[in-house]
Parts: C-alpha cells; sequence; structure tokens
C-alpha cells in the first residue's frame, strides 16, 4: 500500500511538472509602487512586468496585455462622519474581500452594500452602526455607470509620444446641486484628452445626495431602503455627516491566472 501510494505522489508530481512546461499560465503578485501608484487623482500601471524566474535563476521581464474587458476602474461612495467613529477602515474591508477577485456589478434593485465595516460612535452611550460601500447610479441612464473597463480607455504615459506599456487614468469629482436641496457628483476621467469621460452619478438606490444625515436612514418615499436601513440606526449620531467618494481597479491579463483587485483609495469627500 505504501509503495502504491509513493508512486502515485510522484506520477502526481511529474504530471503537475508537466503542465508547467506546457505553459501552463502562471500567478503573480502586482504590488504597489512597483507595478501600479494609486492616489485621490490618478492610477498609473506599468504593462512591461519583471519578476524573479526560479527556473533561469534570474529576473524575466514579460510584457502583459489586459485580457478583454479589463482593467475595469470601480469608483464608490460611503456615508461617513468626519469625526466621533473609532475602528473605521473601509479600504481594509475592501481589501479582505475583494483583492483577488472581481468586484461584482449588483443589479439595481440589490440594496446591500459591497463591503461594510462595524463602526462605534464615539458618543455617551458608545453605539455601534454599520458604514457600507455603495455603487452608483447613472443620472444619464438609470443604470449602473460604465467605467474604463479597457486598456484603449486608458492614457499613455506621454500622450505626444505614446507608450504601450506605461498607462494611467486621472479622475476628479464635484458636488453638483440640482436644484431644491437635490445633488449629484460630477465625476470626470481623463480630463481635457480625447479619452474625457464624464458622469453625473447618484446613490445606489437613484436617489440624489441630499443635506443632513437624516436622509440617509431608514426608507425613502417610494419605500426603498436607503444606506441605513433601521429607523434607529445610531448613524443619525454622526457628527459633520460626509461622502466618501472611493477608487479601485481590477486587473487581469493574457496567459496568467490572477486576478487582482488593488487597494481602495480615498478620492474626495462631500460634507452633506
Amino acid at each position: 500500500m505504501g509503495r502504491n501510494r509513493k508512486s502515485f505522489i510522484f506520477i502526481a508530481v511529474l504530471f503537475f511538472l508537466s503542465l508547467l512546461g506546457c505553459g501552463m499560465p502562471r500567478m503573480f503578485v502586482w504590488d504597489r509602487n512597483e507595478e501600479y501608484r494609486i492616489s485621490s487623482s490618478q492610477l498609473e500601471f506599468n504593462l512591461s512586468y519583471t519578476y524573479y524566474d526560479r527556473d533561469l535563476g534570474s529576473d524575466r521581464t514579460v510584457q502583459l496585455t489586459p485580457l478583454s474587458g479589463t482593467p475595469v476602474l470601480h469608483f464608490y461612495y460611503a456615508i461617513s462622519s468626519a469625526s466621533g467613529l473609532s475602528g473605521y477602515n473601509m479600504a481594509s474591508t475592501f481589501s479582505s474581500a475583494y483583492s483577488s477577485k472581481y468586484v461584482p456589478v449588483r443589479s439595481l434593485t440589490d440594496s446591500e452594500p459591497i463591503a461594510s465595516d462595524s463602526v462605534t460612535i464615539t458618543t455617551s452611550n458608545d453605539e455601534t452602526t454599520s458604514v457600507g460601500l455603495y455603487e452608483f447610479v447613472n443620472a444619464e441612464t438609470g443604470q449602473r455607470p460604465v467605467f474604463p473597463n479597457s486598456i484603449d480607455m486608458y492614457l499613455d504615459a506621454d500622450e505626444s509620444i505614446g507608450s504601450s506599456y506605461l498607462k494611467h487614468a486621472t479622475y476628479s469629482a464635484e458636488m453638483v446641486s440640482s436644484g431644491s436641496g437635490e445633488n449629484y457628483i460630477h465625476l470626470t476621467i481623463n480630463e481635457g484628452t480625447e479619452k474625457q469621460m464624464e458622469y453625473d452619478l447618484l446613490r445606489f438606490n437613484g436617489d440624489a445626495f441630499q443635506n443632513g444625515i437624516t436622509n440617509y436612514i431608514g426608507r425613502n418615499d417610494n419605500g426603498e431602503v436607503r444606506e441605513f436601513s433601521d429607523e434607529d440606526d445610531p448613524a443619525s449620531n454622526f457628527m459633520d455627516p460626509r461622502v466618501y467618494l472611493y477608487v479601485s481597479c481590477t486587473y487581469l491579463f493574457e496567459g496568467y491566472t490572477t486576478v487582482s483587485t488593488i487597494e481602495l483609495t480615498e478620492v474626495t469627500n462631500f460634507s452633506i
């Protein structure tokens, strides 16, 4: 029995090695500051990737080709407080859930957040609530917005010369009033270029952004839940409530098995 088991393991190892030799897709680590840099205004990445090849015993450089439909740029928002919270780290929660997978695009009827983080409101009672990360609705189409999801939507490192390997996207946002106390977020990607894209963004349920935390608790006039669905949610105690806008991006390349969704980064925030 022991001899048969050893033979099986030996054959299995040989089979695995043969797959590697036949070009089995490889995995790699997509590292901040080496392969990409992300900030509140720009995402830069490099499609010429260097890694240590153990077979060669030296570094090897490959040119990456993004899989069709990638890289996918993501934008989300959260309603939170500028102060009076403890234990709040939405970026960590997001990374724990999606660092090695695609972030789903959900139906308009889905009222659950993409990610959420339990926080303590430092009031006299130290009550606990949950802050959610939500998708937007495109005010023009009434659907989920389609953010850049093709390498052709990104900019070359130097637009006048061009580069097939160094790419980037810029973004900026402002809160714009649409009248009667209602607001939307105007997002501009690649401003001032031939690849400029603009979006007017509403909340996950299609509502406008309104002043006052009470507009984000319970249900709206149509009976649809808001960001804090419980009428008695302690979020009503938020001090200086704000809308936080975040960005992330998902990568997948031809010939590799790795899916990488990079860390959530704050773009800006607006008082409500």
